[in-house]
C-alpha cells in the first residue's frame, strides 16, 4: 500500500513539473501557438557583442511609430551565444571548447547589474511608468551550452570528473548548467521578467541526437519548456517532439539567399509547420543595410508571405536579427526603413493585444460560454491613438 502511495504521489508530482497544454499547443496540420506567441533572440555573452544594456533594449522592448505612438513590442527574448569569448558554446564555433568554469562565467555574465536581465527589468520598469503595464509578463528562455562529444577536460560537477566520450556524463553537465542557472536565477528578485524554459543550440540533431531526450528529461523535471529552432531540412526537425521538444519553430533560410531561393521556400516552410505543427522564424539581419535593394524587398517577402499563410494570426513566431540589425534599423530616419518596421512591429502589437483580448475572454467565458469571441485570419486592424492603420497602407 505504501509503495502504491508513493508511486501515485511521484506521478502527481511529475505532472505538476510539465509544461501545461494551455501555455504550449501543437498537432500536426496546424502552427504551433505559445502563451508567448513572439520571442527575439538576443545573441549575448561574446566580448564583441552588443552589451545589451538598457538603452540596448528600448526599441526591443517597446516600439514608436511614425504617427508617434508607443507600444510594448516582443513580449518574449531568447538569450543565446555561439562561442563565449572564444569558448564554444555551439559546435563548430569557438577556437576551444568551453570547460565547467566558462560554462559558470557565461550564467554570470546575465546577471550583471548593468546588462542582459537586468538591463532588461530595468528596461520594462522604465517604460511601465510612460506607456502603463504591459498586458503580459514578459518571458526569457536560455540557451544550454553543448556538451561537446569526446572533451575530456570539462571539469567536475558533483565531486567527479564528466568526460564527454560518455553520453551520460555530457547530460550529467547539462543537468549541473541547468542546476546552477537556476539557483542564480533565484537569487534575483526580478519585477518584469519570468523565466519561461531552456534552448535547445544545436540547428540540427547532428552529432547530439543520443543526448536531446535525455536533456529534455532534465529541462521538464524543472517545470520549464525545452525550446528548439532548427533549419530548413535539418537532421531530426520534423521528429522535434519525439526528441522532447515542447515547441519548434522553423527556419526558412530564405533571407540570406538572394539569388539561390526564391519565395517559394516561404511558401514551402508555413506548409511544412502547418503539416508538422511547428512555429515559423523571422529572418533579418545586416545584409539588409549592405544592400538595401536586395534584402528590403526579401523582408516583405516574409512579411507577405505570413499574412498570406495566416502566421500572423495562428502561429508562434521567433525573431532572428542578427546582432545590432534591428537596433540600426529603429534609429533609421530613412522612410522606408521606419515603413518597413512600422509593419512588421505592427503584427506583433496586435498579437499582443489579441492575446489579451482571448485570455479575457477565456477567462469571462469560464462564467459564460455563450459568450466568445472569433478572429479570422484577415490582416489586422491596428488602432493607434485615434486612428485605424490597415495594413494595406503599409505596402511600399
Amino acid at each position: 500500500m505504501n509503495k502504491t502511495i508513493k508511486t501515485i504521489v511521484s506521478l502527481l508530482l511529475l505532472l505538476v513539473a510539465l509544461p501545461t497544454q494551455a501555455q504550449v499547443s501543437s498537432q500536426n496540420g496546424w502552427y504551433a501557438t505559445n502563451k508567448t506567441q513572439d520571442l527575439a533572440l538576443i545573441y549575448f555573452g561574446a566580448s564583441w557583442r552588443n552589451k545589451w544594456t538598457v538603452d540596448d533594449f528600448k526599441p526591443i522592448v517597446t516600439h514608436t511609430f511614425i504617427d508617434g505612438h508607443t507600444d510594448w513590442f516582443f513580449p518574449g527574448f531568447l538569450f543565446l551565444e555561439l562561442d563565449y569569448n572564444g569558448k564554444t558554446i555551439g559546435l563548430g564555433f569557438g577556437k576551444e571548447n568551453a570547460t565547467r568554469l566558462d560554462w559558470e562565467k557565461y550564467i554570470n555574465q546575465h546577471f550583471m547589474a548593468d546588462r542582459g536581465f537586468h538591463a532588461l527589468d530595468e528596461c520594462i520598469e522604465q517604460y511601465k511608468r510612460i506607456i502603463g503595464p504591459p498586458p503580459f509578463k514578459h518571458k526569457i528562455v536560455v540557451v544550454i551550452p553543448t556538451p561537446v562529444k569526446d572533451f575530456m577536460d570539462w571539469g567536475k560537477a558533483n565531486g567527479r570528473n564528466l568526460y564527454f566520450s560518455r553520453d551520460n556524463d555530457r547530460v550529467a553537465a547539462v543537468k549541473w548548467y541547468i542546476d546552477t542557472f537556476l539557483a542564480r536565477w533565484r537569487q534575483e528578485k526580478f519585477k518584469n521578467i519570468e523565466l519561461d524554459g531552456f534552448y535547445w543550440n544545436e540547428e540540427s540533431t547532428r552529432g547530439v541526437a543520443s543526448i536531446v531526450r535525455p536533456v529534455s528529461e532534465v529541462v521538464h523535471k524543472t517545470g520549464l519548456l525545452f525550446y528548439w529552432i532548427p533549419y530548413f531540412n535539418a537532421y531530426g526537425a520534423l521528429s522535434w517532439r519525439e526528441l522532447g521538444f515542447d515547441i519548434a519553430y522553423l527556419q526558412p533560410n530564405y533571407f540570406f539567399r538572394p539569388g539561390r531561393l526564391d519565395k517559394s521556400r516561404l511558401e514551402e516552410t508555413c506548409q511544412t509547420a502547418r503539416q508538422y505543427g511547428m512555429g515559423l522564424e523571422f529572418e533579418f539581419d545586416y545584409q539588409y543595410f549592405n544592400d538595401r535593394d536586395t534584402f528590403h524587398p526579401r523582408a516583405i517577402d516574409y512579411l507577405d508571405s505570413y499574412e498570406r499563410n495566416g502566421v500572423w494570426e495562428n502561429s508562434a513566431v521567433a525573431y532572428y536579427f542578427g546582432a545590432k540589425t534591428l537596433n540600426r534599423l529603429a534609429a533609421s530616419d530613412d522612410l522606408i526603413d521606419k515603413q518597413l518596421l512600422d509593419r512588421w512591429a505592427g503584427y506583433v502589437v496586435e498579437r499582443n493585444n489579441r492575446n489579451r483580448q482571448q485570455q479575457a475572454t477565456k477567462n469571462y467565458n469560464i462564467q459564460s460560454e455563450s459568450n466568445k469571441t472569433q478572429y479570422g485570419r484577415t490582416p489586422p486592424n491596428l488602432k493607434r491613438g485615434n486612428r485605424k492603420l490597415n495594413p494595406e497602407d503599409w505596402r511600399f
